[in-house]
């Protein structure tokens, strides 16, 4: 069981597994604001049990104060941190990915290893032009 990213009218889909999705937001994240890429990244390091709590409270905090001193989009946040299992963004919160993320490549495999269709970066590129270009938001479940 994975996720699957859409747009809502277009034609493409992409389906990838929860640990892939956080690779991609991360590489996000680290697209749209070097600071905040960096703080990102710590977000799969909280303790399992005791203090994840206290961590997240944390993590919450220097979130606000990159926003505050406008280090990063909140509309770039939103699509980081929202649920793995059900989220969406607005074609505003696309656009403002897009511009950041649309000069970068990489040959990492975001989908599933070893199937010809694996997700790469260009894909997620390609999804987000077409919610852009059909004005329409991004989900996945």
């Amino acid at each position: 069981m994975g996720i699957t990213l859409e747009s809502k009218k277009g034609k493409i889909s992409l389906d990838m597994g929860y640990g892939a999705f956080l690779l991609l937001r991360k590489k996000v994240a680290e697209l749209c604001s070097h600071e905040f890429g960096e703080h990102y990244d710590t977000i799969d390091k909280a303790p399992f049990l005791y203090g994840r709590e206290e961590y997240f409270k944390k993590f919450d905090v220097k979130t606000e104060e990159l926003l505050k001193r406008k280090v990063v989009n909140p509309k770039v946040v939103d699509f980081c941190l929202q649920s793995d299992g059900e989220g969406r963004i607005h074609y505003g919160a696309c656009k403002e990915i897009y511009k950041h993320i649309k000069d970068y490549d990489d040959d990492f495999c975001y989908g599933y290893a070893g199937r010809p269709d694996c997700i790469m970066f260009k894909d997620f590129k390609d999804l987000i032009k077409e919610c852009i270009d059909n004005k329409c938001d991004l989900v996945w479940w």
